[in-house]
């Protein structure tokens, strides 16, 4: 299938055949990297899909979704386009009226929440929403008490999907308005227009800030990292520790702190991050390879404006903000191998 396009449902169906027991996708849960298999995903979508078409779901029906990115959103996504139906996404940071706004004109019968957080919200304007018939929850954490017959876990829809026998072939099926990508000669799935860019360093050697920063962050020690590098000599990164998994290091090996700050300047929490940079590097060219970082001294906040409304780096932000820090790492001192420096809003 090079080359040939087609719904991300087919898709994914094709992926499955092709790449089987190979990782698709990779959620952290508790510091830990679970991973799920292409058959996995494929069999979750489906039996999602099927669970989703037993509740009266139907093409041409609208379904929304307001939840982090978690694999729980790609599952309903692409099992309410192979029934037919029309998703669509809400920030989760929405208020309740603008959700009610945006519930209430897309006539959407169905909505996955992730959390008590999302489902509160829904369920104080639902009796506004004639056209809303259940609310899907993915994290029952906080629900347990709560009685309401329109919410149903998604674990309970994937279990109507898996006790289902309908004549339709859940996840093959596809909607001819649903999205559309290609496999590349790979078997890797390209989603048009959404390619990551590529950078080039100051002598045109190309390098991916994505890639890398993904790779940082699957040490459950870093939350967040933004790769510098476009016209510059070489890589440098800008980290964000995750205050959890570092805190419980830090208290494991009897190192005091009181603060996301104090823990942050840690000479040891920078030797720790410093071993995490050093095994990225081992896989990537040497081009692409970090040369200096420096740890932030506080959370990224999208209230400071460095993050999105979906909790994306804003990367141009970043760069205004912090940007003595990251000149200082390309400075002889930064050059020279100091292990991290500490970045607080672009000041020492």
């Amino acid at each position: 299938m090079s080359g040939e396009r087609g719904t991300f449902p087919q898709l994914l169906v094709a992926q499955s055949e092709r790449l089987d027991d190979r990782v698709a996708l990779r959620e952290k849960q508790y510091g830990i990297w679970q991973q799920v298999t292409w058959r996995q995903y494929a069999a979750r979508v489906r039996e999602v899909s099927l669970g989703l078409a037993a509740l009266g779901l139907e093409r041409g029906d609208r379904v929304a979704v307001i939840s982090g990115n978690r694999p729980a959103w790609l599952y309903f996504e692409l099992a309410a386009q192979a029934v037919g139906a029309i998703p669509l996404g809400i920030y989760v940071d929405s208020l309740p009226a603008q959700i009610r706004q945006i519930l209430d004109h897309s006539e959407a019968r169905i909505v996955l929440v992730e959390d008590q957080e999302q489902a509160d919200k829904v369920l104080s304007v639902r009796d506004t929403l004639p056209n809303l018939e259940r609310i899907a929850v993915d994290d029952l954490r906080g629900l347990e008490t709560y009685r309401d017959p329109m919410l149903i876990e998604l674990d309970a829809v994937a279990e109507a999907g898996r006790s289902s026998t309908p004549a339709n072939p859940g996840s093959s099926r596809s909607s001819s308005r649903a999205d559309a990508g290609l496999l590349d000669d790979r078997g890797h799935l390209v989603v048009i227009d959404r390619m990551q860019d590529v950078l080039r360093l100051g002598d045109g050697s190309r390098f991916s800030p994505a890639l890398i920063e993904n790779r940082l962050k699957f040490s459950p020690y870093i939350r967040e990292a933004v790769v510098i590098g476009e016209d510059r000599p070489h890589v440098v990164a800008l980290i964000q520790i995750d205050m959890g998994n570092v805190g419980n290091w830090a208290e494991a090996n009897r190192l005091p702190f009181t603060t996301f700050k104090d823990l942050s300047q840690k000479r040891e929490v920078s030797a720790l991050v410093a071993e995490t940079v050093a095994r990225v590097n081992q896989g990537l060219p040497a081009a692409a390879r970090i040369g200096g970082f420096a740890l932030l001294e506080k959370e990224l906040d999208a209230d400071d404006d460095e993050l999105t409304r979906t909790q994306k780096v804003r990367r141009g932000t970043i760069l205004r903000k912090y940007a003595s820090m990251i000149d200082e790492l390309y400075s002889p001192a930064g050059r020279a191998g100091e292990v991290g420096r500490v970045a607080a809003g672009g000041r020492r």
